[in-house]
């Protein structure tokens, strides 16, 4: 079997083994709208959680630096935890659901594409050029995270919800420090090296 077509069997397996349960649902669905556009929110932050929760898989088929291996597998935790709380919080409201999808359809189909195309590269380079892809997809989705939970927080008013996205915004803020920091070097060039 060629080499790549090997590789997308393998990610194939990955993916098809680390199927997501169903998120939490409402079991006393908001009519409210302002609660229907925080339940969208939770939705959109509970969804890029859990595909965190398995970025560290991809160390099974890829090698990677000691701390590049160590933030991934960090990442993970956090979202596995991140996911766990987010959880209790919908345990204990049952208006609070996360199986909504406000996305339009060509936004969700954008996203897939570029998931796709994104995991794609990821599986493809190797060495400094898998590092650097992967860190630039973790600098996305922890940004993407820390904002949203951040965003969540200043319209919420419970505080036991508040206190868990306070949390989950410093941890990924935390963890998105880390991934710049490890992007500086060796992947960027030298400010005053000279320009191609």
């Amino acid at each position: 079997m060629h080499r790549p077509a090997a590789i997308m069997l393998i990610a194939c397996t990955l993916i098809l083994s680390g199927c997501y349960t169903a998120p939490p649902r409402a079991t006393l669905p908001p009519t409210d709208p302002a609660y229907l556009q925080r339940n969208y929110g939770y939705a959109l932050l509970y969804a890029t959680i859990r595909s965190e929760t398995q970025v560290a898989d991809v160390l099974r088929i890829k090698s990677a630096r000691d701390e590049v291996s160590t933030l991934l597998k960090d990442i993970a935790a956090f979202a596995k935890n991140a996911i766990k709380l987010l959880d209790a919080l919908a345990a204990a409201d049952p208006t609070l659901g996360f199986d909504i999808d406000a996305l339009p359809e060509m936004e969700s189909r954008t996203r897939q594409a570029i998931e796709n195309t994104t995991t794609a590269q990821v599986l493809m380079h190797s060495g400094l050029r898998f590092e650097f892809t992967i860190l630039m997809t973790q600098h996305e989705a922890l940004n993407y995270i820390s904002h949203l939970a951040g965003v969540l927080r200043r319209h919420d008013s419970a505080k036991p919800r508040m206190d868990t996205l306070e949390r989950i915004q410093r941890d990924a803020q935390k963890l998105h420090t880390r991934t710049i920091d490890l992007m500086q070097a060796p992947y960027l060039i030298h400010h005053d090296a000279p320009e191609a």
